[in-house]
């Protein structure tokens, strides 16, 4: 690991403090696209490779799954191969996923198979509502229960040209219209009201199928279409890299005053977007250079400085949206001067572990001042003290702590990191590639 960061036991990391990170390095692969690279790998002739292909549990789940249904696909490292075909009908029930992409995309795929699958819950039901209604819109079967949406079987009925209208752009309603519309006869559209981004659409390109974009006409939006029956050719899929890796490298690069760090393959997708206003209110002193990968996704190489940060308040749609990296950023908050507030933060206080009051503990104990909130809290920058912090076994909460150890003065000893090479895969080792300063 470089002398960066290091393996202390199963059940503890060791952080030295450092002066400062440079070197250059890519990021894992963003989840969602990976997700959507699998399922339109599956639903294309051939054997395609996906390269920069997330390995979080969920990415792995969804192999599983695939190869449940006759996608059989291999794994080396962030590459794998994806060989697609007809699909087969499981010898048992799936799972639905635990992330919103995935159950379009499964329920995409299945929708117009000659068989019935049944799904159990996992995922949100008021998302799945989304998409089992844009599916419906092409006649796709579904069985549902009396309450609520899961366990649901779908498929075993011939789709027809249809078309859906949403407001706000959906990746996951779109990637489940639009790969069940591979084998229509006809026009298939979705009508919103913006372009949205074009994650699903570089895929598809890729893979010699074109879907159709541009202003409704007559009328207010943007209509995507495609007309079937269409098939993808297996190609090779270069992805964008995940955003909450990329805050991870960046800020605590930034947070060291002799760092100079180049982070390349950083998406353009929402999150990302909103991870760089974040970065300039933060006073992260940063340049930007834009970039595509090999398979034409839009992406950004960003070379971050040690900078003075600037305290600021994450609220509202930010900590929605970041609500996973919220522990970093508190950390982070912690070495900067100043008053660093976090509200809206309530949904961290679920599960197994309240990771607000967890951070609070960790934070006295490294010597930092905090205040804590039933939604949040408040930390009064100042000199992290290297020390011995339990993160419960919350990956978050780990990650956090040793991204803080390299800010601190001393080693830091974090216990109880929790799956923080599984949640967040190839993370640890890219910090521990960088050079010490």
């Amino acid at each position: 690991m470089g002398g960066l960061v290091g393996r202390g036991s199963d059940i503890e990391e060791k952080v030295k403090s450092a002066k400062g990170l440079t070197g250059v390095c890519d990021l894992p692969g963003s989840v969602e696209i990976s997700l959507m690279a699998l399922a339109s790998g599956s639903a294309s002739k051939g054997v395609s490779t996906i390269q920069r292909c997330s390995a979080a549990p969920v990415i792995l789940e969804f192999e599983a799954v695939l190869n449940e249904i006759g996608i059989h696909s291999s794994r080396t490292g962030e590459t794998v191969e994806v060989t697609g075909g007809a699909l087969e009908e499981p010898k048992h029930s799936l799972s639905a996923g635990s992330h919103p992409i995935y159950f379009s995309c499964l329920a995409g795929l299945l929708a117009g198979a000659p068989f019935q699958t049944e799904l159990i819950s996992g995922h949100s039901e008021n998302l799945a509502r989304g998409t089992i209604k844009a599916l419906q819109s092409l006649g796709a079967a579904f069985s549902l229960p009396v309450e609520g949406t899961f366990p649901l079987k779908l498929g075993g009925g011939k789709l027809t040209t249809g078309r859906h209208v949403i407001q706000s752009p959906d990746s996951g309603i779109k990637s489940a219209l639009f790969l069940a519309g591979l084998g229509v006869e006809g026009v298939v559209e979705l009508v919103q009201d913006t372009s949205g981004e074009d994650d699903l659409e570089v895929l598809f390109r890729r893979s010699k199928c074109r879907i159709e974009k541009g202003r409704v006409e007559d009328g207010e939006g943007h209509q995507l279409s495609i007309s079937g029956p269409l098939e993808l050719k297996a190609a090779e899929h270069e992805l964008p890299g995940e955003a909450g890796a990329a805050i991870v490298l960046l800020l605590t690069a930034a947070v060291l005053g002799r760092s100079d760090l180049t982070v390349k393959h950083v998406g353009v997708d929402l999150k990302s977007r909103r991870m760089m206003d974040l970065l300039r209110r933060m006073n992260v002193k940063f340049e930007l250079k834009r970039t595509q990968t090999e398979s034409k996704f839009h992406t950004r190489q960003i070379q971050v400085k040690g900078s003075e940060l600037r305290s600021v308040k994450i609220s509202n749609e930010y900590s929605r949206l970041f609500l996973n990296e919220l522990p970093l950023l508190a950390v982070i908050g912690a070495s900067s001067p100043g008053e660093t507030i976090i509200r809206d933060a309530a949904l961290l206080r679920e599960g197994p572990v309240d990771c607000i009051s967890v951070l609070v503990e960790n934070l006295r104990e490294m010597g930092i001042q905090v205040g804590e909130m039933p939604d949040g809290l408040v930390i009064k920058g100042g000199r992290l003290q290297g020390t011995t912090v339990d993160a419960k076994g919350d990956a978050r909460i780990g990650l956090a702590m040793i991204s803080g150890g390299f800010a601190a003065d001393g080693e830091t000893t974090v216990v109880n990191p929790g799956p923080v090479r599984e949640h967040y895969p190839g993370v640890l080792e890219r910090l521990g590639s960088l050079e010490r300063v």
